[in-house]
């Protein structure tokens, strides 16, 4: 392959190889540097890797970016399809992972706030990178941020030409839920996930799911469980946790981070082993565990079918057993409201058959109401005015009292089916979760916009009400307050106590 010419570049060494290509080092008769990126010749024959590698450099010639590598030109070497590159002199943030060296917040958050400028270009070129992992930040000398490898790259709403199989593997446990449920087309939420769990390995010191050996197994931890962001130190604790909602519409528009209020500089992040955290499994909301091999993990296996059984015979039967489970937890019966018989020998009228999945595929509407539909065949009888005058109160008072976690039973019914990004939780989880956050952000503030009350009623005596927040919060009171603008849906039972609640947009001020 040495002494090869491409474009005028001279090939003469190998610098590294990936999976699906290698990277050659090149000088032209003036000595200036070129990196020639080469196809492998055992996928030459490929069609697929042959589109993959074309789209790479069709891509790059629509995009100039200081923080994107330039391409120069395309050939072929050896009868195998070429790109000349930009050469540049470093590492990737993935080797810098692997060989342990330690990095200062600041220089964390420097490349957080590049990757964000560079992600917020291609995506305003309607471009999703749709392979962002350590392995694809490349770090010059100078200290700046390159992002690399757009081989899997598409136009937003087109087809994802990586759908059909040839993945790379080891990008897997960087994959958003929607990539791996619903492939053929994505949207740029899903680089904006990819982003945050590259960035919890770097801040915390280990890969996402690092236990997880088998990709089956992997799959099924990214489409259920959610990374516990909440446990890194600030400012990533409260960043990264909304990049990595489940639900791509819930996820958090890509910002900077203030280097001037953000960190310690004095701080450093040490690439330091240690065990994994016990994570608590949401319910799953998304899709069946994937089959996997026979294994000897068979009552472990067992135990989760039979877990999953019990909430879906919950579910079918919950108006039966909420009375005594209510009954158990110390509060009162539900009061009998009344209700109108249903017209002799008249046939009801057939509800549409309730899908429970909250996330995928992907919804096309923002109207979240039918998400908190209920079943009930009876038609209560209800005061309008009077019941969207106690919704609202209750709304205000929970925001009002939303530091005193003490407070949350006066708010939340006792089995509360949504909070926030949690499902199935108990008012004593719900309390343990209040406090786990306020323990971090002590200081809160918020506003309700009151024209912002959208309220719809369900045949059940429930009601679905949207609303508007102002929502103000800071780390220390001698901080400012950061302003975040936030919409918010939550279900308002019968008791007048939430059932969900969940934010679906937040907007940084």
């Amino acid at each position: 392959m040495s002494q090869l010419l491409i474009s005028g570049y001279k090939i003469q060494y190998k610098i590294s190889e990936g999976g699906m290509s290698e990277i050659w080092y090149a000088q032209n008769a003036l000595q200036k540097p070129a990196a020639v990126k080469i196809l492998k010749a055992d996928l030459v024959n490929n069609p697929q890797a042959v589109q993959i590698f074309e789209n790479e450099a069709s891509v790059l010639a629509q995009l100039h970016h200081n923080f994107i590598r330039k391409v120069i030109d395309v050939g072929s070497a050896d009868g195998r399809p070429a790109i000349v590159l930009e050469y540049l002199e470093g590492k990737t943030l993935d080797q810098y992972f692997k060989e342990g060296k330690e990095f200062t917040q600041d220089q964390l958050i420097h490349w957080w706030n590049e990757a964000v400028e560079v992600l917020q270009y291609i995506h305003r070129k309607n471009i999703i990178h749709n392979d962002i992992t350590p392995a694809n930040f490349f770090i010059t000398e100078d200290e700046h941020l390159h992002l690399i490898d757009f081989g899997l790259s598409i136009e937003a709403g087109k087809i994802n030409i990586a759908a059909n199989g040839l993945q790379r593997m080891g990008s897997l446990r960087y994959l958003s839920p929607e990539v791996l449920q619903s492939p053929s087309t994505i949207q740029s939420s899903a680089d904006s996930y990819s982003l945050a769990v590259s960035f919890y390995q770097l801040v915390s010191g280990k890969k996402p799911y690092a236990e997880i050996k088998d990709p089956l197994e992997l799959q099924y931890k990214i489409v259920e469980e959610l990374i516990p962001a909440h446990e890194l130190v600030a400012p990533w604790s409260f960043l990264l946790e909304g990049y990595l909602y489940k639900n791509a519409y819930s996820r958090n528009s890509l910002h900077k981070i203030d280097i001037n209020k953000a960190i310690d500089e004095d701080q450093t992040l040490a690439f330091t082993a240690s065990p994994a955290p016990v994570v608590q499994p949401v319910q799953p909301v998304y899709a069946p565990y994937p089959e996997k091999k026979k294994s000897g993990n068979w009552f472990w296996t067992f135990l989760v079918i039979m877990i999953i059984s019990a909430l879906v015979a919950f579910a079918i039967n919950e108006e039966k057993l909420m009375p005594y489970i209510q009954k158990w937890m110390g509060t009162k019966e539900p009061p009998k409201i009344e209700a109108k018989a249903p017209v002799e020998n008249q046939p009801r009228p057939k509800r549409p058959e309730k899908k429970e999945s909250n996330n995928l595929p992907i919804p096309q509407s923002t109207d979240t109401s039918n998400m908190f539909d209920e079943e009930d065949t009876n038609i209560k009888i209800i005061d309008i005015a009077q019941k969207e005058l106690e919704v609202k109160t209750l709304i205000n008072a929970y925001y009002n009292s939303r530091t005193d976690c003490d407070k949350m039973s006066d708010f939340f019914a006792p089995l509360v089916r949504q909070y926030y990004t949690k499902s199935n939780l108990t008012i004593q989880e719900v309390q343990q979760e209040c406090n786990q956050y306020h323990n971090k952000w002590k200081f809160v503030e918020a506003d309700i916009t009151p024209s912002s009350y959208i309220y719809k009623h369900q045949n059940n005596g429930k009601t679905f009400v949207d609303f508007n927040v102002l929502y103000k919060i800071k780390q220390k009171e001698e901080d400012l307050w950061i302003p975040y603008n936030i919409d918010v849906s939550a279900l308002v039972d019968n008791n007048n106590k939430i059932e969900r609640i969940v934010e679906k947009r937040i907007e940084k001020l």
